[in-house]
């Protein structure tokens, strides 16, 4: 287990299409652990071994979403 800080500067946008083979290729750190991440973000600058993305599975998806929209709102043009 490891905590891994992102400030809210880091996260540039949410990313809406990626496969675990993508995440796994592209050596996402993928925070979702037992699970099947539902989210995404890239991150600019990188955190933990300089990785640019960030994979993850929320509790409640929904609000999670909407205090990121609120934000940032410029993610919504890439998100959906």
């Amino acid at each position: 287990m490891r905590a891994v800080r992102v400030s809210l500067a880091q996260t540039q946008r949410r990313v809406n299409q990626w496969t675990l083979e993508a995440i796994r290729r592209d050596a996402m750190f993928n925070a979702a652990l037992i699970a099947h991440p539902d989210i995404v973000l890239a991150l600019d600058p990188p955190i933990f071994l300089r990785r640019r993305t960030l994979a993850h599975r929320r509790d409640d998806p929904q609000a999670f979403n909407a205090a990121l929209d609120a934000l940032l709102p410029a993610h919504d043009r890439f998100y959906r």
